[in-house]
């Protein structure tokens, strides 16, 4: 039986996997430690890299721009490797208006 992972916790971010369904919560801030942990998450989440994997990053409040690049080759990593991740943020919160925003600017740059 595959032991159950359990939540990181640290003064300044939280991250909770649900194995069941494949998803790595993130809450408070996003720093490079929680973007490092989180990358672990993501790959405890789908070890056979067989079930698409959710990022929420709804409860994030803070994100430093190098953690956002940290998360982003992590999950290009992952991806590259056949795992289909996918990162949601609820709308009107602080990671929500950040994924706007590199998606506006990534958009721009392919076109």
């Amino acid at each position: 039986m595959p032991r159950t992972p359990r939540p990181i916790r640290s003064v300044h971010f939280s991250i909770d996997l649900d194995v069941t369904r494949a998803v790595v919560t993130v809450a408070g801030t996003l720093n490079t430690a929680a973007a490092l942990a989180t990358g672990e998450s993501i790959g405890l989440a789908s070890p056979g890299r067989t079930t698409c994997v959710t990022v929420d990053l709804s409860d994030v409040r803070d994100l430093s721009p190098r953690a956002v690049h940290m998360l982003e080759s992590e999950i290009a990593t992952f991806r590259k490797g056949g795992l289909d991740v996918r990162v949601r943020a609820r709308a009107g919160s602080v990671a929500h208006g950040v994924l706007r925003v590199e998606s506006t600017l990534l958009d721009r740059q392919a076109g």
